[in-house]
């Protein structure tokens, strides 16, 4: 069902021949594919009724404590009360011998055979890591997640500097990139072939970016879609220009051991950014190595360079 909702609204006649089209078309193959992937998501069934599986007699000491409780709130007399704490006392007992025969009967079913007894035992033995507060600059406490996240943003702002943006006086590079006759060639285009390859080899256990496109969702993508994210690709190589949209992250905060967990410094930033953008990374990464490769020698070439090409013989008779 994803493959064929792609397949049938996506439109590969596309014009890309400036930036802003570029990410246009960007955003265009990411809504695509969101509205692929919920569309074709099965929604949670939803009950209609829900079947009382609570015992008959647990049933029953419910229905006794309500009585008591409602007559004892009428009369306000002491024996009513002492009844009533009496029914309550026989229900809580009772639902705990019904909650320790359920716990038994649970463990005496788990067995290593069909892996249930390792999974009971990774759940029990999963550490609970609590969410504290997160303590202001001012002393006061963030507690909850907007007042978190602007914390956080306060501490990376202060902590991290931006790179440097060259003025329009920094001619330099730009008088650079346009010296005319360049000695190197231009970059090869992308293939599908390169590209069905890289996404087959895409580690699917990386967590996505704010789109939430997965390694996953990449690799189900029909023969349409993977023939418009080569066109992407290729269009990024000949504008020289990277879309606005894959250079968006989404800052996750991971406690470094052995620090108070109330202190803004005690987190580590961690930066997912989209999966797409890291696919256009590693066939980039395959252009720059082979030319890296090329023009770099190597120790080998080296050793072999440095040794003369031709040995007289040995006639001094000496090994």
């Amino acid at each position: 069902m994803f493959r064929a909702y792609i397949t049938e609204h996506i439109n590969l006649q596309i014009r890309i021949k400036d930036r802003d089209e570029l990410d246009e078309a960007t955003q265009y193959f990411t809504t695509i594919i969101q509205e692929a992937a919920w569309h074709s998501t099965p929604l949670p069934r939803t009950r209609t009724h829900q079947v009382d599986t609570t015992p008959l007699h647990i049933r029953e000491l419910i229905a006794e404590k309500r009585r008591s409780r409602g007559r004892w709130q009428r009369s306000r007399n002491q024996g009513d009360r002492i009844t009533y704490n009496r029914s309550k006392r026989k229900l809580q007992t009772a639902l705990r011998n019904v909650n320790n025969a359920t716990f038994e009967h649970y463990i005496t079913t788990l067995s290593p055979s069909d892996n249930t007894l390792w999974k009971a035992t990774k759940r029990l033995k999963r550490p609970q890591i609590p969410i504290p507060p997160i303590r202001k600059p001012d002393g006061s406490w963030a507690k909850s997640d907007d007042d978190k996240a602007m914390a956080f943003a306060v501490h990376l702002r202060q902590v991290f500097t931006s790179h440097h943006i060259p003025t329009p006086t920094d001619t330099e590079i730009s008088d650079f990139l346009d010296v005319p006759c360049q000695m190197s060639l231009p970059i090869k285009p992308f293939t599908t072939a390169e590209l069905v390859k890289t996404l087959a080899h895409t580690n699917v256990r990386k967590a996505p970016g704010y789109d939430l496109i997965s390694g996953t969702v990449l690799q189900e993508l029909p023969p349409k879609a993977i023939t418009f994210l080569t066109i992407l690709y290729n269009s990024i190589l000949r504008l020289s220009y990277y879309p606005l949209l894959w250079k968006f992250a989404q800052i996750i905060m991971v406690p470094k051991p052995g620090k108070p967990v109330a202190e803004v410094a005690s987190y580590r930033p961690i930066s997912l950014l989209p999966i797409p953008s890291k696919v256009f990374e590693k066939l980039l990464l395959k252009r720059l190595r082979s030319d890296i490769d090329f023009s770099t020698p190597t120790r080998s070439s080296i050793w072999f360079s440095n040794r003369p090409l031709y040995h007289p013989p040995n006639t001094s008779g000496c090994p």
